[in-house]
C-alpha cells in the first residue's frame, strides 16, 4: 500500500515537473507574448519571408492583443501579395475581416488581391466597402476606378477618378 502511494506521489512530481519543462526538457517553458515590433519591422523593410515568420508567431498566439493580431495579419498578407500568393493574402484579410468587419484597409487590400487575380467584381465589391466605411478613401475611388477601366466601362471609371481627386 504505501508502495502505491510512494508510486502516486512520484507520478504527481513528475508531472508537475515536466509541466514547468520545454519540450526540449531542458528550458522552463515561457508566457511571454510575443513582440509586435519584430513584425512591425521586418513589414516596413518590405522583408516578406521575415514578415511572414514573425507576423506569423504573433497571428498565432493565443495572448495576442486583437489590434495587434489585425495589424499582423494585414502586413502579412501584403507579403503573401508581394510573393505572388494573392488565396494567402486574401485568406489573412478574411481573418482580419473577421476580427474588425469595419476595418477599411482590410476591404481595400482584399480588393487589390482579388484585381490582382482578375476578379474584378469581386474587387469592386470590396473597394465599394472600403468606400462606404471611408467616404474619402481616394486610394479605394482609384483602385475601383482601375477595375472598372479593365472592365470597359470607362465612365465609371473617370467618377471615380474625378472622386479621388476630390
Amino acid at each position: 500500500y504505501s508502495d502505491i502511494r510512494r508510486l502516486v506521489a512520484a507520478s504527481l512530481l513528475w508531472l508537475a515537473f515536466a509541466q514547468g519543462v520545454s519540450a526540449t526538457g531542458v528550458e522552463p517553458v515561457k508566457d511571454l507574448r510575443v513582440d509586435p515590433a519584430l513584425c512591425l519591422a521586418a513589414a516596413l523593410a518590405r522583408d516578406d519571408d521575415k514578415t511572414v515568420a514573425a507576423c506569423g508567431a504573433l497571428i498565432d498566439n493565443a495572448k495576442t492583443e486583437k489590434a495587434d493580431r489585425i495589424k499582423a495579419l494585414i502586413a502579412r498578407g501584403a507579403a503573401y501579395e508581394r510573393k505572388d500568393m494573392p488565396d494567402r493574402a486574401i485568406a489573412d484579410y478574411d481573418q482580419a475581416l473577421k476580427i474588425n468587419s469595419g476595418f477599411s484597409t482590410a476591404y481595400y487590400n482584399r480588393g487589390n488581391a482579388y484585381y490582382n487575380k482578375r476578379e474584378l467584381d469581386r474587387a469592386i465589391a470590396d473597394y465599394d466597402k472600403a468606400i462606404q466605411l471611408k467616404p474619402n478613401y481616394a486610394k479605394a475611388y482609384i483602385s475601383r476606378g482601375n477595375a472598372y477601366a479593365k472592365k470597359g466601362d470607362y465612365e465609371r471609371a473617370i467618377a471615380d477618378y474625378d472622386q479621388a481627386i476630390q
